[in-house]
């Protein structure tokens, strides 16, 4: 948690010389990630493979190596203020609906299947890309679209890995048989 808080002061600070909507949209959108971390509850069970814990927490800090946008919009400044502003109420509402079951580590921390997770079963991560995306049409930048894409093929991969383990949860089965999408309903 210290080193996450560490990596979120040094984001921050980095934007703070030209801070636009669409940076302080960014920012704003890491910092609730902080305060669910802080709050959440015990697991019932947590994933322990070493490999699968380095993509959850690379997923998690890598957003924080993002620079600012170049200004140059690839969109309207204003679409991508409000890809950013749904993706980011989507996933705090993702958040609301697990409620204290957030964690950086896949676990079972409890199945929750209201809220978000009733239109698909990883909204949270939806939430992400879009607004990741939004901060890349605000003007790509070269380091940007690595690292969000990089970051893209994390959340897919840690995807499976929660499925994995929360497969093993008869809740997790019944949730999946009603939920049948993970990001996008009648895609994927």
């Amino acid at each position: 948690m210290l080193l996450y808080g560490y990596f979120l002061f040094m984001f921050a600070y980095s934007f703070v010389r030209d801070l636009n909507p669409v940076d302080a949209l960014y920012v704003f959108d890491q910092t609730i990630l902080m305060i669910f971390i802080s709050t959440r509850r015990e697991a019932i069970q947590i994933c322990k493979r070493p490999m699968d814990c380095a993509i959850a927490l690379l997923a998690t800090l890598l957003p924080l190596l993002a620079v600012p946008n170049s200004g140059q919009y690839v969109i309207s400044e204003g679409a991508c203020i409000i890809m950013m502003l749904t993706g980011t109420l989507l996933h705090i509402y993702a958040k609301l609906s697990l409620r204290r079951s957030f964690g950086i580590l896949p676990a079972d921390r409890g199945i929750k299947s209201g809220g978000a997770y009733q239109f698909v079963r990883h909204p949270m991560y939806l939430g992400y890309f879009v607004v990741q995306a939004g901060m890349m049409l605000a003007g790509p930048v070269g380091w940007n679209v690595v690292l969000f894409t990089m970051i893209w093929s994390l959340y897919l991969w840690r995807i499976h890995i929660e499925e994995r383990l929360l497969g093993r949860n008869d809740a997790y089965r019944d949730f999946c048989a009603r939920t049948r999408y993970r990001l996008i309903p009648g895609v994927y």
